[in-house]
């Protein structure tokens, strides 16, 4: 076995613990960066399918005449359309879940090469915040802080924080109706009348904006979260509304003529045809509704 001298190893290629995390962090950096791109591109197409599945449904419900009784077949395809859905977001929120995790393991390990790694406190920052852990996103900017006071990066993913725990009581509400100005009063689904209702009806179609409200009032009150409301979350709806709950014929007249489950569940479809047909029937009504429901006269949440 031949000795070789410590002075003429090659020392050129080996790499610095800073390199080695720069390198950790900037790989979870490039799945981050994919990822964001995914939401912001899912979130659109969810919008865009939401709005032409309801106008499809509703094309095909009469809600300007008498209401068909449900029928069992057409349940039956509804349901197995849901569980495909559902078999379908289950696993994106798979394959998200293992990104997430993979950038968290890649950013963690760079701060076990340079504890002073600037990207894998923002970049673990940020991953917290996703998942609502803001207290966790506060003390790894804090630490980062140490490290850097006054610096640009820190001090806007700080603010970013501080307005993200500001609105986050009315986070879904904002989701929903942070639409471009010029087209949320836009018609997006045709009722078979023309009728101009300012901002709820435009020319003979529901507003998108109408739609959106809708939909934040009917999650507010589907507390179980399985898409529909039932008798009880009905009655709480009534209530909040009128001050009072339905009589029992009330309630089944509305389960029986708008668009609802087998279990007797009004399904967000009937909602809107619900809420369509009290519209062109009594705009005042609605406008009262919606009041009750936090609602100025632009159709903005009073918070």
């Amino acid at each position: 076995m031949t000795y070789i001298p410590a002075s003429s190893l090659q020392t050129n290629n080996i790499k610095s613990d800073k390199e080695i995390a720069k390198e950790y962090a900037d790989e979870a950096n490039k799945i981050i960066a994919s990822f964001a791109s995914n939401i912001k591109q899912q979130e659109a197409e969810q919008d865009r399918q939401q709005v032409k599945q309801l106008e499809k449904d509703l094309e095909n419900s009469n809600i300007t005449g008498e209401k068909e009784t449900n029928k069992p077949s057409s349940d039956t395809t509804k349901d197995d359309a849901m569980d495909s859905e559902d078999d379908e977001e289950e696993q994106e929120n798979n394959n998200e879940g293992e990104l997430i995790e993979k950038a968290t393991q890649l950013f963690t390990k760079a701060l076990g090469y340079d504890e002073k790694c600037l990207d894998a406190y923002l970049g673990l920052c940020y991953i917290k915040g996703l998942a609502g852990e803001i207290q966790e996103s506060k003390s790894l900017l804090d630490k980062a802080e140490s490290f850097y006071p006054n610096d640009e990066r820190i001090n806007l993913m700080k603010s970013l924080l501080k307005e993200e725990t500001s609105s986050s009581a009315h986070q879904h509400t904002d989701s929903c109706c942070s639409k471009d100005e010029g087209d949320e009063f836009e018609g997006v689904i045709d009722i078979g009348q023309k009728i101009d209702i300012p901002l709820l009806i435009h020319n003979g179609s529901v507003t998108k904006k109408f739609v959106y409200v809708l939909r934040e009032i009917f999650d507010r009150f589907d507390e179980n979260k399985d898409e529909c409301l039932n008798k009880r979350e009905i009655q709480l709806f009534s209530k909040a509304v009128n001050n009072q709950e339905l009589d029992a014929y009330s309630l089944n007249s509305i389960l029986k003529n708008y668009n609802s489950t087998k279990k007797g569940g009004l399904t967000f479809l009937g909602f809107v045809e619900f809420y369509i047909n009290q519209t062109c029937e009594d705009s005042l009504e609605t406008w009262k509704d919606l009041k009750t429901m936090g609602y100025n006269q632009e159709l903005k949440l009073m918070k």
